[in-house]
């Protein structure tokens, strides 16, 4: 099929086809999402395409030199590009949380301000609070509160703004994709291979949206049930709402509550920041990564990556299940 497919648009409106399938099966089938990303990438060899792959390799598998090199191909390709595009953007972020991993973090901060400025200005402002919450993680570490707060205030400003956040880059790629096909139409391209492509489109749509409806669903299949789901305690039903709200309140309350938790974390590692010991407190209240993620407003593979870090600074080992550990502290 791809000799006959010589356009450019059409190779990626199957690239993106591939990408929005990896990015499906993701939280329950990581090893296999890279075969799709693969796939997408043989098709249209995108500054995208690599991104992905490369951000694969920096979240999941560590794997710093295979991430280094394909996040770099994808800035190298950028240099051809317009400057104010949302490839542009989704790239630099993808790259900033790379050398967040890696813990260059004034150059983590400054690639992922780059990125909120460029997706700001293309409105696309779903992926911001994303990139405004690593902004704060880094700007409590480097103790730039100032920056700290003025990056809180935008993520409020832009939740509040947002009436539906969609968390990924495929997302967007997939977005592009449709309008694509519009134009596909106008210059008439085979309505049998239209048919086709938006049918599929059409498809995993439709499967994405049944997917998130089922995520947000309490017990899940192969979701946890919340420790505290029904809680009679009023202090900590209150605890439980600050935590679904995301409320900057939530450790407040809970050390009222749990004095002794955030004293017992701070003998393992004194340099703990608020925000390990709210995230950690998340997990000891038995919220789904999923959960956590939306608490937050993070991506589910920043999740991933923080329950990393928390393991490494608290000496737990990765057999160890971290709702536990913290129950039984």
């Amino acid at each position: 099929m791809r000799k006959r497919i010589r356009s450019d648009s059409i190779k990626r409106v199957l690239s993106n086809i591939y990408t929005v399938r990896a990015d499906f099966i993701y939280s329950k089938y990581k090893d296999s999402v890279p075969i799709y990303f693969y796939k997408g990438l043989e098709i249209d060899d995108s500054e995208l395409n690599n991104a992905l792959i490369g951000n694969y390799y920096a979240t999941e598998t560590k794997n710093t030199d295979s991430a280094r090199y394909y996040l770099d191909k994808a800035l190298d390709m950028l240099e051809e590009e317009e400057y104010w595009t949302v490839r542009r953007g989704v790239v630099y972020s993808f790259y900033g949380h790379y050398l967040y991993q890696e813990e260059r973090l004034d150059e983590a901060s400054a690639y992922y301000e780059k990125a909120a400025e460029i997706l700001l200005k293309t409105n696309r402002v779903n992926k911001l609070p994303f990139i405004y919450s690593d902004i704060i993680q880094i700007s409590t570490l480097l103790k730039d509160h100032q920056k700290e707060e003025e990056y809180k205030y935008k993520r409020r400003a832009v939740h509040d703004s947002l009436i539906v956040a969609t968390t990924n880059a495929t997302d967007i790629a997939l977005n592009d994709a449709i309008l694509e096909i519009d134009g596909y139409k106008e210059k008439r391209f085979p309505q049998k291979l239209v048919a086709l492509l938006m049918s599929g489109l059409v498809l995993v749509l439709a499967i994405g949206f049944i997917r998130k409806r089922k995520n947000t669903n309490p017990g899940s299949e192969g979701e946890d049930i919340p420790v505290v789901k029904d809680a009679s305690d009023s202090q900590l039903a209150e605890i439980v709402k600050l935590a679904k709200e995301g409320s900057p309140e939530f450790l407040v309350h809970f050390n009222e509550y749990y004095p002794q938790f955030s004293k017992k974390l701070y003998k393992i590692n004194p340099d703990l920041s608020d925000y390990s010991i709210t995230f950690c407190a998340l997990i000891w209240l038995g919220y789904s990564s999923k959960e956590i993620a939306q608490m937050i407003s993070i991506q589910y593979r920043s999740v991933q990556t923080q329950k990393s870090r928390i393991r490494k600074k608290l000496n737990i080992d990765s057999n160890t299940d971290l709702g536990k550990f913290f129950r039984e502290l």
